[in-house]
Parts: C-alpha cells; structure tokens; sequence
C-alpha cells in the first residue's frame, strides 16, 4: 500500500475538502485519514461511505459530515469554566474561544 500526500488541497472549510490530484484521473476513489498518536482512522463523509471519486482533471469533494461532538479546552477562573478554544473532531479545525487566548499546537 502506498500513501501518497496530495499536494493540491485547495480548501478545508467546516464540512467540505476540497482538492486535486496531480494526475488527470477520473472516477479515481480519494481515502482520508485522521493521525492521532499512533492510531490511523479511515473519515467517512456524510453518506457513511469512506471514499469520494474524482472528476475531471483529478478534482475532487469530500463532504465530511457535522461534528456530534467536539472537544473544548476550558480553564476555570472564579469558579466559572471559560472556554478557550474548541476542536471539531471531524476536520480538526480548531476555534479560539477567547480572542486574547494564545494557542499552540504540538504534534504527538
């Protein structure tokens, strides 16, 4: 098996990834993998299916499916938990809480 990067991601947004591959290939099945630590999971778009095929030119559209729950990092000041940031488990993507947090992320 080989895994190849895909050097033309052109746009993460909330619920689509959008792309090309650096072939002209059509109805070519594109996988996505979510790395976390050691662990590889397979994303499954909102039709549950794990693959999404291009079109013409290599493009293609994986539509990931709204996020049941994400995680949210919170500190408590005066006994009221403040969230600082929140991170949807689907793409990752993560949304400052507070505009004067700063937030650094570590590869594990």
């Amino acid at each position: 098996m080989k895994i190849e990067k895909i050097e033309k991601l052109q746009k993460a947004k909330v619920h689509h990834i959008v792309g090309r591959l650096n072939e002209s290939l059509v109805n070519e099945p594109v996988h996505f993998y979510r790395i976390r630590g050691q662990s590889i999971d397979k994303l499954t778009d909102v039709s549950n299916k794990d693959s999404t095929l291009t079109v013409d030119g290599g493009k293609f559209v994986f539509n990931v499916p709204a996020a049941g729950s994400g995680l949210q990092l919170t500190y408590t000041a005066d006994g009221e938990p403040i969230t600082l940031a929140t991170i949807d488990e689907t793409t990752g993507k993560i949304t400052k809480g507070i505009n004067s947090a700063q937030i650094q992320v570590y590869p594990s």
